[in-house]
Order: structure tokens, then C-alpha cells, then sequence
């Protein structure tokens, strides 16, 4: 039974609900679709190893503002292939907070796609 799309939910907040990758692919497929509103995705606290099909999806809303990843168990190879092709298109707030295997690598990773958007770092 399928809930039906709601056109005026800006904000989906998914703090520590055991969110795995199959979970990020179904949620990546509402973000693709052009009637979708979601401004802010918050996903503090959920532990999953790839976000491929999220950013990718990210790239095509546009509409996307805030994405909470912190405590996600996120790892510098993980956020390197994500950000490949992505140009953080309407992000303004990224928050990617207590995920250490990031490291530095990670975060110079981030910088450089940054600087690839004309952006800065």
C-alpha cells in the first residue's frame, strides 16, 4: 500500500532510524522526480557505505538545500566517489560532522569538487 506523494513536504527528517543503502536508493528516487519538495534531508545517526544514487539524484533536483550526513559512517573513499560529478548544485548546507574515517583525505577531496563548481573552499 502506497502512501500518496505529498507535494508539501519540505523537510524529512530520518535521525537514527537504522537507514541503510536500500533505504538511500528508495529516497534517492523521490529526490529524482521533479514534483518532489524536499529542501532538507537529515540523516544523522543512520550508518550506511555508499550515497552513488543519492548524489547523482542530489545533482538532478536542484531543489535539495540542507543534507545533514553526520555520524553515518561515512569514509573519505565513500565521499570521493559520491562527489565525482557532483557540483553540490543547490546545497548550502552540508554537514558531514562525526564521520572520522572521513580524515583530511576526505576533506581535501571535498574542497577540490568544491573549487571544481567555481566555488569556494
Amino acid at each position: 500500500y502506497a502512501l500518496p506523494f505529498n507535494t508539501s513536504l519540505t523537510s524529512l527528517g530520518l535521525r537514527e532510524v537504522g537507514l541503510t543503502n536500500n533505504g538511500l536508493h528508495c529516497l534517492a528516487d523521490v529526490l529524482r522526480d521533479p514534483l518532489s519538495p524536499l529542501r532538507e534531508l537529515n540523516f544523522k545517526g543512520n550508518a550506511f557505505t555508499m550515497l552513488g544514487h543519492l548524489s547523482s539524484s542530489i545533482v538532478m533536483s536542484q531543489k535539495l538545500h540542507q543534507l545533514e550526513l553526520q555520524n553515518t559512517m561515512l569514509t573519505a573513499d565513500v565521499l570521493r566517489s559520491s562527489l565525482h560529478g557532483v557540483a553540490f548544485s543547490g546545497i548550502r548546507d552540508l554537514n558531514l560532522g562525526f564521520n572520522p574515517d572521513i580524515g583530511n583525505n576526505g576533506v581535501v577531496q571535498m574542497c577540490e569538487a568544491i573549487l571544481n563548481t567555481k566555488r569556494e573552499c
